[in-house]
């Protein structure tokens, strides 16, 4: 969306005063594994306590601007941006963050681990590297409930394990379409049903402004190596003003 929380602030208020539509491409939200995992908390066949999450790349090389901070804002904005809406999207608004980073091989910091607190009391680790090589699955979350757990790897596949007696379920989307499995067959499908006037947008402004707002207290705990309380505090108007 941005990558600063001052140029997020400023597509926000763009957004709500435009008579156009905007929903933000957080396309995980529309995968299949995710899509499981949301639906399992929300028929309160599981109730997260805890939880671990992990978006790696593989470097940042390749595409050259990846490894850029100038133009990417940084490694999180280019990539772990995602698992951080993915954070709220399954445990809802995080209250409090700490966390370490170290710069190991690129020109920023490339590794962090993260220690996330949300309001509805579930307790998380986030950790992204830059430098993993594609290492399969450089992307997974585990939920855990009472002797319950949810598992994802990448977007292929998902399990969930009901009790410590009971069967587990598994969903495979190794073969669907890359289109279908990665979520822009339904993400773009609500926006066109947005853009008709038949639904709000399905990712909202606000939405990316409080990804953004998780991307920034994460750089300003690591940085200043102390627990940072959210939300942060809101822009100013002349700081969300045109530059």
């Amino acid at each position: 969306m941005a990558t600063s929380l001052e140029g997020a602030a400023r597509i926000r208020a763009a957004a709500g005063r435009a008579t156009g539509v905007y929903q933000l491409g957080f396309n995980r939200r529309f995968s299949n594994v995710y899509g499981f995992a949301k639906r399992l908390i929300a028929e309160g066949r599981i109730t997260p306590y805890e939880a671990q999450l992990k978006h790696n790349r593989g470097e940042l090389a390749q595409p050259p601007w990846t490894g850029d901070p100038s133009v990417t804002g940084g490694y999180l904005y280019e990539t772990p941006v995602h698992l951080f809406d993915m954070a709220r999207f399954l445990f809802g608004d995080v209250a409090e963050m700490q966390g370490w980073a170290r710069r190991s091989v690129y020109r920023e910091p490339d590794g962090f681990i993260v220690l996330l607190r949300f309001q509805g009391g579930v307790i998380a680790s986030l950790t992204s590297v830059a430098h993993t090589s594609w290492f399969f699955p450089y992307e997974r979350v585990e939920i855990y409930g009472a002797h319950q757990t949810v598992v994802t790897e990448e977007l292929e596949r998902a399990w969930f394990s009901p009790g410590m007696r009971e069967q587990v379920e598994a969903l495979d989307c190794f073969h669907m379409p890359f289109e279908q499995k990665w979520g822009y067959v339904a993400e773009d499908r609500l926006f066109i049903d947005a853009a008709l006037g038949e639904r709000p947008p399905a990712v909202t402004a606000d939405d990316g402004y409080r990804a953004t707002e998780l991307v920034e207290a994460c750089y300003q705990a690591v940085r200043e190596e102390r627990l940072i309380t959210l939300p942060l505090p809101e822009p100013t108007p002349a700081d969300a003003g045109a530059r």
